[in-house]
């Protein structure tokens, strides 16, 4: 089915990791944050993406907004997106199919938190698409081989650690943050180290996670003077900043190398500690992903996310025809209930009856000359702009 309807009411802009490094990445970052708070906007932030989904008179100046980002630096890796193609773009994501890991469930978790984190006046038609999305992610995971990925970028981080590692069965390592990330290379760590400690900012959900798998925990206070027995550092901490300084790390370096995988973004490692001789640092771009899923379930799960998109955009475009349908009915009869105003003060030696004859007689001039745009309204509903013009209404707000 093509699909046109509502194209200038929904668009996105993303900057992915496989079109922009991670230095722009947190450059971007800073800019759009302040954005998750605008009803016409929503921002989402992982480990690989920096997006920006925009509804209403906000999508219809994406290519403005775009230009702009454009001039600060991020005109060729960023890609934008409208109408259909940016629908169908928030359910892949959604689905796990836009992720270095294909297929990963982790990223349901990050839109719902930004759904949940939503300003309450967030667009309507940004958050029925957000919930679309997450509901047919969870659908598809249900029904279809998305259901067999177990790998994420917790369990990347931890592939790679080990690797680092010369005896990792021996070996004691600290993970910053007991978010879904954090939490999920705890798990795996578990089963693959000698000990594994929790740092998180939030000691009691760090300690629910340690007594699940047998780990130890700490306070981020308590960091530094840990470090002394750690062999390697996995961060996750979503600190929206730097936690991992030079200064901390810079005595533990000196008693010999550490391995440290951060994939936070913004990054948790300053960029001095980065530097610092004996680091083995690793960013989440320096993680390789995988695809568990074949071709032919990748083609057939794009194929459901583009179905659902069509639905979408039919549904929206039905909708904004009825509110369109309300509105000009609205507005031509306080046409009508004004001009018959006019006229029945020019009658008033009309009876209280023939005065109900001419109330009838308008209404139903007005209810004929309205039958066929609402019929074809109906029909059509992608032309709700057009009869908005026809009858001098402003633009429709959805």
């Amino acid at each position: 089915m093509d699909v046109h309807v509502f194209d200038a009411h929904i668009a996105a802009l993303v900057l992915h990791q496989r079109s922009a490094p991670i230095d722009a990445r947190e450059r971007l970052l800073e800019i759009v944050t302040p954005w998750s708070v605008i009803p016409d906007r929503a921002v989402l932030a992982t480990c690989h993406r920096v997006e920006v989904y925009l509804a209403g008179a906000a999508a219809e100046g994406a290519g403005d907004l775009a230009s702009d980002l454009g001039r600060q630096g991020f005109g060729d890796p960023l890609m934008r997106f409208h109408g259909r193609e940016a629908v169908t773009h928030v359910f892949e994501v959604t689905s796990g199919l836009d992720s270095a890991v294909q297929g990963e469930s982790q990223i349901r978790g990050q839109v719902r938190a930004m759904l949940a984190g939503a300003p309450r006046s967030l667009d309507p038609l940004l958050r029925r698409l957000l919930e679309r999305a997450l509901g047919l992610g969870r659908s598809l995971r249900g029904a279809s081989a998305l259901a067999s990925v177990t790998r994420s970028v917790g369990s990347l981080a931890v592939e790679e650690v080990a690797r680092l590692l010369s005896e990792p069965e021996r070996a004691a390592v600290l993970v910053v943050g007991a978010g879904e990330t954090g939490a999920l290379a705890v798990r795996a760590l578990s089963r693959r180290v000698k000990t594994v400690v929790v740092a998180n900012r939030d000691r009691g959900r760090a300690d629910a996670l340690a007594r699940s798998v047998g780990a130890e925990t700490i306070g981020l206070a308590d960091i530094e003077t840990s470090l002394t027995r750690i062999d390697a550092i996995i961060s996750a901490a979503d600190t929206r900043g730097t936690l991992l300084t030079d200064s901390l790390l810079a005595p533990r370096l000196a008693r010999g190398p550490l391995a440290l995988v951060d994939v936070a973004v913004p990054r948790s490692v300053n960029s001095a500690a980065r530097e610092l001789p004996g680091l083995i640092y690793r960013s989440v771009d320096d993680l390789q992903g995988a695809c568990a899923l074949s071709a032919g379930e990748i083609e057939r799960i794009r194929a459901a996310c583009a179905h659902e998109a069509d639905r979408f955009m039919r549904e929206a475009s039905e909708r904004g025809a009825a509110r369109t349908i309300k509105d000009v009915r609205m507005h031509a009869d306080g046409l009508r209930l004004r001009q018959l105003d006019r006229a029945l003060r020019r009658l008033g030696h009309l009876s209280p009856r023939d005065r109900r004859v001419v109330e009838t007689l308008s209404a139903r001039v007005m209810n004929s000359l309205l039958h066929e745009p609402t019929v074809m309204l109906k029909k059509q509903p992608e032309r709700g702009e057009h009869a908005r013009a026809l009858f001098g209404m402003g633009r429709e707000q959805s």
